[in-house]
């Protein structure tokens, strides 16, 4: 997974994200999931404020967002993530005043880059 789609995540309301319809097994991973893109995000605010305000900034910025990383969640059945992202295929999303700018549906926006770090395949 890259910088880049965990802050896709974010802004598409997937901290936001509940889990009511899993098993609690299940919705439980949602819990480190969204702790670890936290963690994230704070990670990449840092490195973006080192970088300096010089003619190569955007080019240091657009290579920080192709930095792949490592998220520490456990992956959950197909079943139950299928599940989570239809109990979210609407989540409100608002901005720093509190104005809703729209609804997402963050799992199936970004379901190929969660696909073996919130998620796994079924076993065929």
């Amino acid at each position: 997974m890259t910088n880049q789609q965990v802050i896709i995540l974010a802004n598409t309301g997937a901290l936001s994200a509940t889990a009511h319809d899993l098993p609690a097994a299940e919705a439980y991973k949602l819990i480190p999931f969204k702790r670890a893109i936290r963690k994230a995000l704070e990670e990449i605010s840092k490195k973006q404020e080192e970088i300096p305000a010089d003619d190569k900034a955007d080019d240091l910025k657009a290579e920080l967002m192709k930095e792949e990383i490592t998220l520490d969640c456990k992956t959950m059945s197909f079943e139950a993530f299928h599940a989570l992202a239809k109990e979210n295929k609407s989540v409100p999303v608002f901005d720093g005043e509190g104005k809703l700018i729209g609804r997402f549906d963050p799992f199936t926006i970004s379901e190929d880059a969660l696909e073996n770090v919130l998620w796994k395949a079924p076993e065929e």
